[in-house]
């Protein structure tokens, strides 16, 4: 936790810096980083507070910043996961998941991935642990095809992780 304090510290001078110069997306990127760090810390309300503003200067921004909204939103879920609100955090990830076309996409959007762990997390919680480890699975299938070498790739072991705890 310690990091994320760290991290917490950083970031709020690196979004006061990008205010000064009046940098509006690097504003939005610097609050979804500080919402995960708060959400690592336990602080769901500065959560909360961060990833909605981030979502709003990135859905206003100019160009396509769909996959980090896409960010926003799998840490919307997760603040309401962790907050026991688990109908609020399916409300959030399946109308994502199906106007993505998920599962049965061709090639996933950025980020798709973190949108499927936050599913399984979500299924995890609530005992479904079938379509958790279908999500899991997904997460997992996507985590090998980006890792340049899967085998010793964090995201593919959280993903193997995530995986064991659905079944």
């Amino acid at each position: 936790l310690s990091r994320a304090g760290e991290a917490v510290k950083l970031l709020l001078a690196a979004r006061e810096e990008a205010q000064r110069q009046e940098h509006e997306l690097f504003v939005g990127v610097a609050d979804l980083w500080l919402a995960s760090a708060y959400i690592q810390l336990g602080r769901f309300d500065a959560a909360q507070e961060s990833v909605d503003s981030g979502r709003s200067v990135l859905t206003g921004s100019p160009g396509s910043w769909d996959f980090l909204v896409l960010q926003a939103d799998a840490a919307r879920a997760s603040i309401a996961r962790r907050q026991g609100r688990l109908d609020d955090a399916r409300a959030i990830v399946d109308p994502l998941l199906d106007k993505l076309g998920y599962p049965s996409l061709t090639e996933p959007p950025r980020n798709l991935d973190l949108l499927l762990a936050e599913a399984a997390a979500i299924e995890i919680a609530a005992g479904n642990y079938t379509a958790a480890e279908s999500f899991a699975e997904s997460y997992l299938e996507i985590a090998i095809s980006r890792a340049r070498q899967p085998e010793f790739s964090a995201i593919v072991g959280d993903a193997h992780l995530l995986r064991a705890k659905a079944r």
